[in-house]
């Protein structure tokens, strides 16, 4: 094959040359500082939110996104980063513009009464009434980005994913991939840094992990950050990095909130997901099917995708001495036939709920 037959890409490819890694260090190390705009969410990086619905997820985003355009250092009690440019863009094709602009009023408010005045106002954009409702095809995407170049944001909020791959299932890995590759051009070509928010379906009480949210494996795969929501059944509610490229996401605890007044997320503390968990809305009678129980959250964290083997439950409760081995798997049926474990297996288990109800 000839060089002329060789397509643009391919000569661009060509030119490529491996370097010494003493070389890649040393140019490393004359980079620029990475700016983190809050945790795991990096400048310049591909970020999603997800929850259920009404748990928060808007009011989480444009609560971030103020703190940003306003040039306030905080938020849940952690720090928060901007630069020169604190332009904010907020893409809603979920909600309609009177309901969510009246939840704005009163963010907007309690902002200005923390940073002592209202010149921020001018760095945050939102969409207009007349916004399209949904991103389909090829000039609707060209329409996405032609407003973000225009507006230069530094953080960029759309809400929600769902409204962006059409009828197609994002379960469906080449409709999933083909959405986060035409986001992660966005960031590519505009440098903005993307938050998107992403509805998963209900789980019943369980919670959300990186196996049970819709799209898994390709948004685990592709997204520089995905933070989630959650609420228990006893309605408390907590923010947990489930996965950060560039941050340490093995936090042992999770941020718990509410929802003041003012349309605005206030810390309620950190907790470990596991205590949380355990917090059922129904008295769990059996002694020692609680201890099975409560070893297995432990054992966990909550993640019902994590197996157990009775034979790790023989080792840590009949050979201690906590229980028989005939009382072990009395319970274990027990805990089975009231759908709080699944059998996958013989001698393997997983979570299935976080409510049971045990007689």
């Amino acid at each position: 094959m000839s060089n002329k037959d060789l397509t643009a890409e391919t000569k661009q490819k060509a030119t490529i040359k491996f370097l010494p890694l003493d070389g890649l260090i040393k140019s490393v190390k004359e980079l620029p500082k990475e700016n983190f705009f809050y945790e795991g969410i990096k400048e310049n990086s591909l970020n999603l939110l997800i929850a259920q619905a009404k748990v928060g997820k808007t009011t989480w985003a444009e609560n971030l996104a103020m703190c940003i355009a306003a040039g306030h250092n905080k938020y849940l009690d952690k720090k928060v980063w901007f630069g020169e440019n604190r332009i904010v863009l907020l893409f809603s094709l979920e909600e309609f513009f009177r309901g969510r602009t009246e939840r704005n009023i009163k963010q907007v408010k309690y902002m200005d009464t923390l940073v002592g005045n209202d010149n921020w106002h001018e760095n945050v954009y939102a969409s207009p009434t007349d916004v399209p409702r949904y991103i389909e095809n090829r000039e609707d995407w060209e329409w996405m980005l032609a407003q973000i170049k225009e507006m230069k944001p530094a953080f960029t909020v759309i809400d929600s994913l769902s409204r962006m791959h059409g009828s197609e299932a994002i379960e469906d890995s080449s409709t999933c991939n083909a959405l986060m590759k035409k986001l992660k051009n966005i960031v590519y070509e505009t440098g903005t840094t993307l938050l998107v928010i992403h509805h998963t379906n209900k789980l019943g009480n369980e919670p959300l992990s990186l196996s049970n949210m819709a799209g898994s494996r390709v948004l685990s795969q592709e997204a520089d950050s995905i933070i989630t929501l959650n609420k228990t059944p006893t309605g408390k509610r907590y923010i947990k990095p489930l996965a950060y490229r560039y941050a340490d996401d093995s936090c042992e605890t999770v941020q718990l909130f509410t929802r003041d007044s003012n349309q605005w997320l206030q810390s309620d503390g950190h907790e470990a997901e596991s205590k949380i968990l355990r917090e059922f809305d129904n008295r769990i009678d059996d002694s020692n099917a609680e201890k099975i129980l409560n070893y297995i959250l432990d054992f966990t964290a909550g993640d019902n995708s994590i197996m157990i083997e009775t034979k790790e439950l023989v080792e840590k409760l009949v050979n201690t001495r906590h229980m028989s081995k005939p009382t072990l798997h009395k319970s274990i049926d027990k805990l089975v036939d009231g759908k709080v474990l699944s059998k996958h297996g013989r001698g393997q288990y997983t979570l299935a709920q976080v409510n049971p109800i045990i007689h």
